[in-house]
């Protein structure tokens, strides 16, 4: 416990909590062909409200949630439902698909 920081703490509970109020769905999508990350988009309201295309910035945005899984770049179901189901818990509702057709 020496190195344990309760503003740290506080700060992480309260930026997991108010992304999670910003948003209420997540869509991850893959390409089609090739199984590539494409981009997550984020959700309020039926609303698309932004879109995020970086491993990097995904990766920081799910781990500001309190979610410790990295978003595959080829398209895996297990990584996949680890993460959605991760989110889920949060009250976002979230899915994958491979669908955006890049062709």
């Amino acid at each position: 416990m020496d190195n344990f920081n309760l503003h740290s703490f506080y700060k992480k509970q309260y930026i997991a909590e108010a992304l999670a109020n910003d948003v209420d769905r997540i869509q991850i999508s893959y390409t089609d062909p090739g199984f590539r990350f494409y981009g997550m988009y984020l959700y309020k309201d039926n609303k698309r409200i932004n879109k995020i295309n970086f491993f990097k910035d995904v990766d920081e945005y799910l781990k500001n949630l309190g979610i410790n899984a990295e978003i595959p770049r080829i398209y895996d179901t297990r990584t996949l439902d680890k993460v959605v189901d991760e989110l889920k818990e949060k009250g976002i509702d979230a899915d994958y698909d491979a669908a955006m057709d890049v062709s």
